[in-house]
């Protein structure tokens, strides 16, 4: 089974819990994926040395991953986004079939 990340932003408002935003992401890429790490943390007031002394990541650990080069384990992006308030979700990835008129496209010999 292939699956697809989706993330899910949980923003915690004194007593009010509720969701600010909601990205549903296909196959998102490490920067989409950075990106949005680091809207959290700014959104949250925190510069990238205080995020990582809160997560005991290397800060040129924490600029890999919000620019999309990080491919170091999981387990560092899990405290990385927990911290944030992201967390990873699974879902069926989506399968999409061309139609004729497409696949025809494709093999259209040019003048």
């Amino acid at each position: 089974m292939v699956v697809l990340i989706v993330f899910e932003y949980i923003f915690r408002n004194t007593n009010v819990s509720y969701i600010a935003n909601k990205n549903v992401i296909d196959m998102a890429t490490r920067k989409e994926i950075g990106q949005q790490i680091k809207t959290c943390r700014k959104s949250l007031g925190f510069s990238p040395l205080i995020l990582a002394q809160t997560t005991q990541i290397n800060k040129t650990t924490i600029s890999e991953i919000e620019n999309g080069r990080f491919t170091g384990p999981f387990d560092i992006f899990e405290r990385l986004i927990d911290v944030v308030g992201l967390q990873f979700q699974m879902a069926p990835k989506k399968h999409s079939l061309p139609d004729w008129d497409e696949i025809e496209s494709l093999f259209l010999e040019e003048d």
